[in-house]
């Protein structure tokens, strides 16, 4: 993302990259979907995967100066919530617009095509732990696959650094992880990088009211039990959706210029195991 000044204020360029190319062409609908909560492009050119942005105002994290947040994200979930919601019906279109497939029936197959690339680096030790756990991830996915929430945009990386605070407008932008997915999924990233922001003083109690607000919006339709459960097998799940997400970004680059990058995707696919992907008590 480079910084561009003008006679009419700073804009924002963003070449993506050939892995998250369908970004550009999801923006300008998205814009006009999640109206007025992500920016509106002043340009795109989908086949060169350009984005032109206006400057949306002050990242959160600059604007929380190193803390985690809380009352600025008990208003920010809520809404990025409704906006997922309201895009359940423009599935087909955002599929059309190549925006990945991750929703959980195809997250098996996703997980048991990464085990086995040679180019993902995994030791033979971990690659076994990994086929050991199948049938647990599998059981996970058809959870909630039928736990009636349905497969909507699910941005992937929605943290302090992807979200924009001005003039009291949140916006939320930098979607080029984003998916097709069970929903709930965000709850991964988000959770995790405000506890790590709130450093090992953070109380859990305070991230579960973020993820109770955060699933306000579904309390219509679901008893909470259920959707607490549902979130619990989502981020278990998203952890191949993060792996899958930089395998993505990481496309097209040599091997050997990866550096720290390299540990990324093989990292993920190892977070699957864990007991409790957010382990909120650590952080």
């Amino acid at each position: 993302m480079l910084t561009i000044p003008t006679t009419d204020g700073t804009v924002w360029f963003k070449a993506c990259g050939p892995g998250t190319a369908h970004e550009a062409r999801l923006y300008p609908s998205l814009a006009r979907w999640a109206a007025p909560h992500v920016l509106e492009p002043i340009a795109v050119d989908a086949e060169r995967a350009w984005l032109l942005l206006p400057d949306g105002g002050v990242r959160l994290r600059d604007r929380v100066a190193g803390g985690p947040g809380i009352e600025a994200w008990q208003r920010i979930l809520p809404i990025y919530a409704e906006l997922q919601r309201r895009l359940e019906t423009r599935v087909p279109e955002m599929l059309g617009l190549g925006v990945p497939d991750q929703h959980p029936a195809t997250m098996p197959g996703y997980r048991a095509a990464l085990i086995e690339d040679s180019a993902v680096g995994l030791a033979e030790d971990d690659r076994r732990r990994l086929i050991d756990a199948d049938a647990e991830y599998l059981t996970r996915c058809k959870d909630l696959a039928a736990d009636g929430i349905a497969p909507t945009v699910q941005h992937d990386d929605l943290h302090a650094g992807n979200v924009l605070v001005d003039g009291g407008l949140d916006r939320i932008f930098d979607w080029g992880d984003a998916a097709v997915a069970h929903p709930f999924g965000t709850m991964l990233v988000t959770l995790r990088s405000i506890a790590s922001r709130g450093g090992h003083g953070t109380d859990p109690t305070g991230l579960e009211r973020l993820r109770d607000a955060y699933l306000e919006p579904w309390t219509d339709r679901h008893a909470r039990p259920a959707l607490v459960r549902s979130v619990d097998n989502a981020v278990h799940v998203a952890t191949i959706g993060r792996a899958l997400a930089w395998r993505r970004a990481l496309s097209g680059i040599p091997r050997d210029e990866l550096g720290e990058d390299a540990e990324a995707v093989p990292g993920w696919l190892l977070e699957s195991l864990a007991e409790d992907p957010l382990d909120l008590e650590a952080s």
